[in-house]
């Protein structure tokens, strides 16, 4: 065998580079910036590429030292801007050769002005005249992070929003380019939300978290912008007391995750376009429920997905007549209603169901965390009284679906009501809970706690017995994880003059492996229960 010439190996090791601009381009815009950066250091012919890049992802996290201690200082912050503002004129400098397609760009408002200064004038050079971009994101940080336990204090969101503010009047260019404006940490004044939607000309996304509305938090935030573009406004962990949309014509979505003011966060004035609307928060003492049909009677006929995420807290809605809630949900398709506490008796949602005649997919998600037992201000939690007919029949709904399922009497009862009621039902899905870290480190505690007290036979079948007789917050539930389980479940299910026609899925493919471990973490609860319990060793 004769060995291959040098020619030949080098022919082959360039064949790659050999390829056209468009082509290696094509490739490129697939990878990430490291991965660009790296392969245009491999050769001449593949430094210019780069620049020549139509859609753009830079995120600040590649510029970013690694610490093993995670300690995130200014000093930090503005070493690692200056690297990402030299980045950032480099690929965004302007071409006449490519036209910018997409720019997302993840960065730090930092307490040196110049780099952040430095990435917008970038920005207006690389997308002014460029009609073709189509999408242009900015998600701005701040060195603190609540999510990490580093919760700023509302003089340090002050000192923020003068950054932003610096920053968003040094660039106009760029901010009127914008398509989506992702905030956190910014103690906003009054004014500031419609001057920023006024400034960003274009802006269809805005993403504000941990932010301060208006007066410290203190204040009915108005929106009034008839002329802007927006179409969706996330709002998550923010301070305010209730935010107004008075006019935005074309937002079809709003999401409040975690509010502190009023019941309900937000109200609507002329919003034609919305169509969808989530509200996720854990019930506070102060926050008294509310009524949906006043809330969405703007909204009336136009939405078709609602989100109730209650975290396993207090249910914070009124359940009401359904004749009065129908106009506003007359045109609903898909309604969520999710982390309901596990021990609440569902027949109080039925009353949506017969407000909702076009209603055609029913998720409902119950909450069985250990983890999520308190909250620092908590509503009592209590039974809701139903308030739908005794006898409707609903033509619409197709799918019901239970996250968190367990065999429970009480359950297994409300599904059969809804059976009865939506007659033209095609399918059921019961799945079960997925527990989270934050429980599996609980159930290994009490497992560990459990090896030393060696319970009994007999005291584990004793306090199965109290448990499902008298309740307790930690009582074990049982999925039907075998199919003996699951051919149990559908007969009860399908007896008592309920459709059997319909279809009821239990689990996911593959579901039912690891029931052993399940079951043996709920005798680990019974036997660690019983044995504090009687013997006073005071684990639980």
């Amino acid at each position: 065998m004769q060995p291959r010439s040098s020619s030949t190996g080098k022919a082959c090791r360039d064949r790659l580079s050999a390829l056209p601009d468009h082509i290696l381009l094509y490739i490129l815009n697939d990878l990430g910036l490291r991965a660009v950066v790296r392969s245009s250091a491999l050769s001449r012919r593949w430094r210019h590429i780069p620049p020549l890049l139509s859609d753009l992802a830079i995120d600040v996290a590649d510029f970013m030292p690694r610490h093993d201690d995670g300690d995130l200082s200014p000093d930090t912050v503005d070493q690692a801007m200056a690297r990402y503002a030299h980045a950032a004129r480099r690929l965004l400098a302007p071409s006449a050769e490519r036209s910018i397609r997409s720019l997302r760009l993840r960065f730090y408002l930092s307490a040196e002005p110049y780099h952040v200064h430095s990435v917008g004038r970038a920005i207006a050079d690389a997308v002014d005249g460029c009609a073709g971009t189509e999408l242009l994101e900015l998600d701005i940080l701040t060195e603190l992070d609540p999510g990490t336990g580093r919760a700023p204090t509302r003089r340090q969101k002050s000192v923020f929003r003068q950054r932003f503010v610096s920053f968003r009047d040094a660039c106009p260019v760029a901010f009127s380019r914008l398509t989506r404006l992702t905030l956190q940490n910014i103690d906003f004044a009054a004014g500031d939300l419609p001057a920023l939607l006024g400034a960003c000309e274009r802006l269809r996304v805005l993403s504000l978290s941990h932010c301060n509305l208006g007066g410290g938090g203190k204040s009915v935030v108005e929106i009034d912008a008839p002329q802007s573009q927006l179409v969706d406004l996330e709002l998550r962990s923010c301070v305010y007391r209730r935010v107004d949309l008075v006019r935005v014509p074309r937002l079809r979505r709003v999401c409040c995750n975690t509010w502190y003011g009023d019941n309900p966060p937000v109200r609507f004035g002329c919003v034609p376009q919305l169509r969808a609307v989530s509200l996720v928060s854990h019930g506070r003492s102060w926050q008294a429920p509310f009524a949906m049909t006043d809330w969405l009677l703007p909204a009336a006929g136009k939405l078709s997905t609602l989100t109730l995420d209650f975290l396993d807290g207090a249910i914070w809605i009124k359940p009401e007549d359904p004749k009065l809630l129908s106009p506003a949900f007359s045109n609903m398709r898909d309604m969520f209603l999710c982390n309901i506490f596990a021990e609440a008796d569902l027949s109080w949602t039925l009353f949506v169901l017969e407000a909702a005649p076009s209603l055609k997919n029913l998720y409902i998600t119950l909450s069985r965390h250990e983890c999520r037992r308190t909250y620092k201000g908590s509503a009592a939690k209590g039974a809701m009284p139903e308030r739908a007919s005794s006898s409707f029949e609903h033509h619409g709904l197709r799918l019901l679906e239970i996250v968190g399922y367990a065999l429970d009497p009480i359950l297994e009862r409300y599904i059969k009501r809804v059976m009865e009621r939506a007659v033209c039902l095609e399918r059921i899905r019961l799945l079960p809970h997925e527990p989270c870290d934050r429980c599996s480190a609980e159930r290994y505690r009490l497992w560990e706690a459990l090896q030393s007290f060696h319970p009994t036979i007999h005291e584990r079948e004793l306090v199965l017995t109290y448990m499902r007789v008298a309740g307790h917050p930690y009582r074990p539930w049982e999925y039907p994880s075998t199919e003996r389980g699951k051919r149990g479940t559908r007969r009860r299910l399908s007896t008592d003059g309920a459709c059997s026609s319909v279809k009821i899925v239990i689990g996911h493919i593959g579901e039912g492996k690891g029931g052993a471990t399940r079951q043996a973490e709920v005798d680990a609860f019974l036997g660690l229960y019983i044995l504090s319990r009687n013997r006073g060793f005071g684990v639980i």
